[in-house]
């Protein structure tokens, strides 16, 4: 009974091992994909920001040419219109909104904090 239990205690301690050792592999897999995540938001956040500034610029640009603007996405990179506000094409349609979706749009651009 001695040597069964030898062996039975001989097979768990490797088990333990092996488990440990898996262990140790996931948390390795769980810090890589932690760092990726962050790169990736990181990465996103900077594409959003390009985005939000070549679409200002193009307004500037379409307010000195009497062209139509195009929608500035907002901080998380969605466009207003996907919200249900409405489409800002020129500085006049800035000065028709109303108060409750100014407030709407300065949450958007500035963040819920800004107020």
């Amino acid at each position: 009974m001695n040597a069964e239990f030898q062996t039975l205690k001989a097979k768990v301690d490797r088990m333990d091992q092996r488990i440990s050792g898996l262990e140790q592999q996931m948390m390795h897999l769980i810090e890589t994909t932690t760092l990726i995540v962050s790169n990736l938001c990181i990465g996103i956040d900077s594409v959003v920001e390009s985005s939000r500034r070549q679409a200002v610029e193009f307004n500037r640009y379409s307010t000195l040419n009497d062209l139509p603007g195009v929608e500035v996405p907002f901080r998380d990179g969605t466009l207003p219109s996907l919200k249900g506000l409405r489409t800002l094409k020129s500085a006049a349609d800035v000065d028709k909104l109303e108060a409750n979706e100014a407030l709407a749009f300065a949450i958007g651009y500035l963040g819920p904090n800004a107020l």
